[in-house]
């Protein structure tokens, strides 16, 4: 089948699993379009496609579904600390749901394929990557158990542990 969305991804798959990434490719069923799968942070898996009706640039959708359950008792500090956590992320992409108690990464991308560069595509998952890393497991705990006035201090502590202030 005729799918140019599904050979770039299956292209960039061939690039990334040449230098070691492990990922896959899901050809597109029904509605859901093609997929390039890529593995990060350990256990967590970044699902790459091309948003329909964006082709002038096309445009990328890079999802992380986190397997949380929103408390709805803590989503108010739960979008503070989202919002806190983004603020110093080089690409934001924390989304919580109240109405579908779900918390997700989400980041998007112009592009330009003709040609598309996997180094251009390798940046935002390394920093995905760190994002998921390093405050994963915080977001998580603000969706589901520690206010925002333990987390914030905590969040503070670990940026002063990857980022210390060499004055």
């Amino acid at each position: 089948d005729d799918d140019p969305q599904l050979e770039l991804l299956t292209l960039l798959r061939d690039e990334f699993a040449a230098g070691g990434i492990e990922c896959g490719v899901s050809a597109a069923v029904g509605g859901v379009p093609a997929q390039l799968i890529v593995d990060v942070a350990g256990h967590e898996s970044v699902h790459i496609c091309f948003l329909p009706d964006h082709d002038q640039p096309p445009v990328l959708q890079y999802l992380v579904a986190l397997d949380v359950d929103l408390d709805p008792a803590f989503a108010a500090g739960a979008a503070r600390f989202v919002a806190l956590v983004n603020a110093s992320l080089p690409v934001t992409g924390f989304e919580l749901s109240e109405s579908a108690a779900a918390l997700v990464f989400r980041y998007v991308q112009p592009v330009f394929v003709r040609p598309l560069d996997p180094a251009v595509i390798a940046w935002p998952l390394s920093m995905i990557h760190f994002a998921l890393r390093y405050f994963a497991d915080l977001v998580v705990e603000a969706c589901t158990r520690t206010p925002y006035d333990e987390l914030a201090p905590r969040f503070a502590a670990r940026q002063a542990e990857l980022l210390p202030d060499d004055e």
